[in-house]
């Protein structure tokens, strides 16, 4: 089910904590990587904002016609 307000206040508070201390593979159309970091995901539901930092152990990021 959908989170609903109640008054002026989310249903629900988002603080989920992540750790990468080795490194995740991300593979799609832009990366193809693999990373390390800490990620904090914090806000609401509704507008999720996300925190942190992020490392690139090798790969490379396609950001705008061009290859990092």
């Amino acid at each position: 089910p959908a989170a609903s307000r109640s008054g002026d206040f989310p249903l629900f508070k988002l603080n989920v904590r992540a750790e990468a201390q080795r490194g995740v593979l991300i593979q799609n159309e832009l990366f193809d990587v693999e990373m390390k970091g800490r990620l904090v995901v914090v806000n609401t539901l509704e507008v999720p904002r996300l925190l942190g930092k992020a490392e690139l152990v090798q790969g490379r990021i396609a950001f705008k016609d061009r290859v990092f």
